[in-house]
C-alpha cells in the first residue's frame, strides 16, 4: 500500500484517484447544470477514505518497525487503526 501511495504521487488526493478510479470516471460531476459532464477527480469522500487507510497503513509499519528495534515517533498508531476498522 505503502508503494501504491508513492507510486500515485504521495498524496492522498493522488492514492484516492488510483483506488476510486472505477467510480469517479464515469460519475456525473454536476447532473443538474451540466448533465453528461463527468468528474475528473475523486471526491472529498474518497480522498477522507484514502487518508484514513494511508495513517492505518503507515501506523501498521511503524509498528513493525518499533517491533524490529527501529527508532519512530512516539504518536496514537492504534487510534489511526481504530478509525480503519
Amino acid at each position: 500500500m505503502l508503494e501504491i501511495y508513492q507510486f500515485a504521487g504521495s498524496t492522498a488526493q493522488g492514492l484516492a484517484d488510483q483506488l476510486f478510479y472505477e467510480d469517479w470516471s464515469v460519475r456525473e460531476s454536476d447532473p443538474i447544470g451540466n448533465p453528461g459532464v463527468l468528474d475528473t477527480q475523486a471526491n472529498a469522500t474518497e480522498v477522507a477514505m484514502a487518508q484514513a487507510a494511508i495513517d492505518a497503513v503507515t501506523a501498521m509499519h511503524e509498528i513493525y518497525q518499533a517491533a524490529n528495534n527501529v527508532a519512530v515517533v512516539q504518536e496514537d498508531r492504534f487510534a489511526q487503526l481504530r478509525r480503519m476498522s
